[in-house]
């Protein structure tokens, strides 16, 4: 038993050491990655700034040079591009509702249109039955599955272009 016991206390008094071994290895992992940054920033700094220092001052005096110019370019992009272009912005948010409400009503006219259109031609359907065709139970009830809804009863005239002169004799005879 005291063979089992020794092995894992040694375990254990190695694991304890390990936080400390990991908070030194990072710090120095940290110390040299500032060295090496200070070596690089260092060792560039002086000849960035002698390179550079000229350049500034050519841009600089090219500036002041052409300052004129360029306010004169950002007069002319504001006069000719960005106002339109702001204004037709305007107009476009002021008549987007009005765009919205007349494509809604066409589409709800389309709707409403092709819906009448097949309502018609249903109505049509039954006012132009020959009258003379019989009308067995059979051939009804084909009819009425076909149409969708249920036929009434035929009288002796079922021709829609024969009830148009019965509708409007009445109306014909008093002009």
């Amino acid at each position: 038993m005291d063979s089992d016991i020794a092995p894992i206390s040694a375990i254990v008094q190695y694991i304890q050491h390990i936080p400390l071994i990991l908070s030194y290895t990072a710090q120095t992992a940290r110390k040299f990655g500032l060295f090496a940054s200070w070596l690089i920033r260092s060792t560039l700094s002086y000849p960035t700034f002698l390179v550079l220092s000229p350049l500034a001052h050519i841009l600089s005096i090219t500036f002041y040079i052409l300052g004129p110019f360029i306010v004169f370019g950002q007069i002319l992009l504001d006069a000719l591009l960005l106002t339109p272009f702001n204004i037709l912005l305007y107009l476009l948010d002021a008549v987007y509702p009005l765009y919205v409400f007349f494509g809604v009503a066409c589409i709800t006219g389309t709707i409403v249109g092709l819906l009448a259109r097949q309502l018609v031609v249903q109505i049509n359907k039954l006012a132009t039955l020959d009258s003379t065709q019989e009308w067995s139970g059979n051939r009804r009830n084909e009819q009425q599955a076909a149409l969708g809804f249920a036929l009434p009863v035929p009288s002796t005239s079922t021709r829609y272009d024969q009830k148009v002169p019965e509708l409007f004799a009445g109306y014909l005879e008093r002009r």
